[in-house]
């Protein structure tokens, strides 16, 4: 049930009904989240000392903020 619930939705998204910012925001807070979850297990494997990178951390926290304000965006979009 709860996946042809998503199916619909993401059907009713993908066409021309459905809002295209929506579908972007959705696309770019995956990407980011996708990103951040790649450091973090980067981490893991490699150990802490990655954690003395500053570029490294910047740009961790960089997607993973990306990532919430998507998932915020999405939260506060009207019909959703």
């Amino acid at each position: 049930m709860a996946a042809s619930r998503a199916s619909r939705s993401l059907q009713h998204c993908l066409t021309l009904e459905g809002d295209p910012m929506k579908v972007y925001v959705m696309t770019t807070g995956a990407v980011f989240g996708l990103i951040t979850l790649a450091h973090l297990l980067r981490i893991i494997a490699e150990g802490p000392h990655l954690v003395t990178d500053p570029w490294f951390v910047l740009l961790t926290v960089a997607a993973g903020a990306l990532c919430l304000w998507a998932s915020r965006l999405l939260r506060l979009t009207p019909g959703s």
